[in-house]
This record gives structure tokens, C-alpha cells and sequence, in this order.
């Protein structure tokens, strides 16, 4: 899994959580068990289910909702791996979220090299990734 899809999930893991107190809750929820099922449709209920759970914990105070958050981002990270494609589903949920402080798309992207080696910067989810490649490494004679 690449680090934008890692970023995506991630984000989206915290969105979940944080619309789970609000009204847009049950929207949330059913995009998220559409998305966590489009390979296996007969799992919605399932999904649904799971995802109501998990406002029940946050919402009793028996975990935190950084720990759910980073179980949902878990098993948005799963869904990727298996199918890469639902990344785009996955950024439209988190885009179109309420909280647009979650998530903020690319905002800076810079490359350069230095010699044979290039760096790659994003700025995903507030935090900052950087991708060092090395191209082509030679033997000092």
C-alpha cells in the first residue's frame, strides 16, 4: 500500500469516529458499510452492524476514540490492500466529511533531486511524508 491510501485511511478512520456523535452519523455509516462490503454485498448488515458497535464503545466511554480510530483505520487499510480501487471511494467519504480539518488534500508537492537520489514531499492529513528514492547508486573507486 502506497502512503497516500495509508494517509486516506487514516483519515478516514478519524472522520468515522468524529461523525459518530453528530447528526451525519447515519450517512457516514452507510457509506462506510456500502464501501467495507461493495465486494461482498451480503456483508452490509454485518458491516453495519460492526460500525454500530463501534459508536456504542465510543459513545459509553469503555475505549477511546483514538483507539477506535485506529482499529477502523485498520481495516480501511485491509479493504485497500485487497482492493486498491476503493481508495477513491474511501477520499470522497473523507473529503465530503464534515471536519475538513481531518483531512486536507495534497496542499504541496515538491520534488528534487540531489545527485542520483530524489525526494518526493507530500502533505497529507497534516502530517508531513517524505519519500527518499535512490535512482542510481555507484561504487567510489
Amino acid at each position: 500500500m502506497d502512503a497516500i491510501a495509508a494517509s486516506v485511511a487514516a483519515a478516514a478512520g478519524r472522520v468515522l469516529v468524529q461523525a459518530m456523535m453528530t447528526d451525519a452519523w447515519q450517512a457516514m455509516r452507510d457509506r462506510m458499510a456500502e464501501l467495507l462490503s461493495r465486494r461482498a454485498p451480503a456483508r452490509m448488515d454485518q458491516m453495519t452492524s460492526a460500525l454500530e458497535d463501534a459508536r456504542q464503545v465510543v459513545s459509553s466511554g469503555s475505549s477511546s476514540s483514538e483507539i477506535v480510530a485506529i482499529r477502523w483505520q485498520g481495516r480501511l487499510e485491509a479493504l485497500l490492500e485487497d482492493d486498491p480501487d476503493a481508495v477513491d471511494a474511501l477520499r470522497s467519504i473523507v473529503e465530503n466529511s464534515d471536519d475538513g480539518s481531518v483531512y486536507r488534500p495534497i496542499s504541496s508537492a515538491g520534488g528534487g533531486t540531489a545527485g542520483r537520489t530524489q525526494i518526493v514531499q507530500h502533505n497529507i492529513g497534516g502530517g508531513t511524508i517524505l519519500v527518499s528514492v535512490a535512482s542510481d547508486l555507484r561504487e567510489t573507486v
